[in-house]
């Protein structure tokens, strides 16, 4: 009965994760590794706002990550076809780009992710502005995007 209960604990995070994978090869396909982290540090910071605990083994983390990297995906819409253009078809570099969106992941998981973005919740292309962002300042920039916190 613990056998279960343990592999359920077990489980259930890895589908945050892979939700958080997943938006980072999205959104960070043809972004340095500091980009992707920083893209990592707001699906967390967010799922933090939705009161998930801070651990990184519970039901109600994964499903707050999942809810925070799915808040996210109007961001990443504003990204991807910038990045369809530039995307190389070579499968090694994109098993390559896999590999660290996977790493990225893990570490964010796990808690042992630094947040370069100093709490921010939002983000875009820096060649973009939507309405959100006006009127706010960037706490942080690294690539291609400015990161935001915004006190909701």
């Amino acid at each position: 009965m613990n056998m279960l209960r343990l592999t359920s604990e077990i489980i259930t995070p890895i589908d945050g994760q892979t939700e958080l994978e997943n938006l980072l090869w999205r959104a960070g396909r043809d972004a340095p590794v500091r980009e992707r982290e920083a893209i990592a540090a707001v699906a967390m910071n967010r799922a933090r706002l939705l009161g998930a605990a801070s651990v990184a083994r519970s039901a109600e983390f994964a499903t707050s990550l999942g809810v925070a990297c799915q808040g996210l995906e109007d961001s990443v819409a504003n990204v991807e076809n910038a990045s369809d253009d530039k995307r190389q078809d070579d499968k090694r570099q994109d098993d390559r780009i896999r590999a660290y969106c996977k790493r990225i992941a893990r570490r964010a998981v796990m808690g042992v992710l630094e947040d370069p973005t100093k709490g921010a919740t939002n983000f875009h292309r820096e060649s973009t502005c939507p309405a959100w962002s006006r009127g706010y300042f960037p706490c942080a920039w690294f690539g291609a995007r400015l990161f935001y916190k915004l006190e909701d």
